[in-house]
């Protein structure tokens, strides 16, 4: 298929993640089996304890070796993603494979947050997973993509291809637009509001936002993910930053 759409040359192949059910289903099972175990293995229970807790542990690692039978399955219709120099194919195992032309894809970046061991009396852990959203034609999703390796590579390939293009159009007069943002020759737009190049100092990007900078002061936030081709609009005011310096 990527020959016969004209795709060019592969970059990349990444087949996405298994979402196992065997983790959540351990942090259970886990603990309940090495009690039940205990109970088992311990002759002051009596005879009724102890063939209770060889029936709950006999039937934790039954559970377990559903879960393990269910992830292997799970794992070979998992769709892989090829990656190409002019577009992209999706393969999965009972759908027909679908390409998309790197033209008609606009990434967006954002952070998920997820809290781990939320309890009343424990501390919890804070785990802060970046998600790349690949949109086509209209907005229609195309793929999800999460993980910090991840993310940042297939970006950081879209980037690339999208950034001389977008000096191009610059060099010829044109305005880009990137969400609330918009690039012209003259400067960088927010909102509609116009701020020469001599003014603009930088994006300051987080995880949840980008701020713009100006010599007078900042304006006002952004939400990351309402910012379309964030890394190409980024390299865009280093560059005009820098040729001001």
């Amino acid at each position: 298929m990527a020959e016969r759409e004209g795709y060019g040359e592969l970059l990349a192949a990444h087949r996405m993640p298994l979402r196992s059910v065997l983790s959540p289903i351990g942090l259970f099972l886990l603990p309940v089996a090495i009690l039940s175990t205990v109970l088992a293995c311990t002759e002051r229970f009596g005879p009724a304890a102890r063939s209770a807790g060889a029936a709950v542990a006999l039937g934790c690692v039954v559970l377990a070796a559903l879960a393990v039978r269910r992830d292997r399955r799970t794992a070979h219709r998992m769709p892989v993603v090829f990656w190409y120099a002019d577009g992209l194919v999706i393969a999965r195992t009972d759908e027909p494979p679908a390409a998309h032309g790197l033209d008609g894809i606009t990434p967006y970046e954002h952070t998920v947050t997820v809290r781990n061991g939320r309890s009343r009396g424990s501390s919890s852990t804070v785990t802060q997973i970046p998600v790349l959203e690949l949109r086509g034609p209209g907005g229609a999703p195309v793929l999800t993509l999460n993980g910090r390796a991840q993310t940042a590579r297939f970006a950081a390939l879209l980037a690339a291809r999208r950034a001389p293009a977008a000096r191009a159009l610059l060099a010829a007069g044109e305005r880009l637009e990137f969400g609330p943002f918009a690039v012209t020759p003259e400067g960088l737009v927010l909102d509609g509001v116009p701020h020469p190049w001599s003014r603009v100092r930088a994006l300051r990007i987080t995880a949840r936002r980008v701020l713009l900078e100006l010599t007078d002061g900042p304006a006002r936030p952004i939400a990351i993910r309402d910012v379309p081709h964030l890394r190409t609009l980024d390299a865009l005011v280093r560059e005009h930053a820098a040729a001001l310096d």
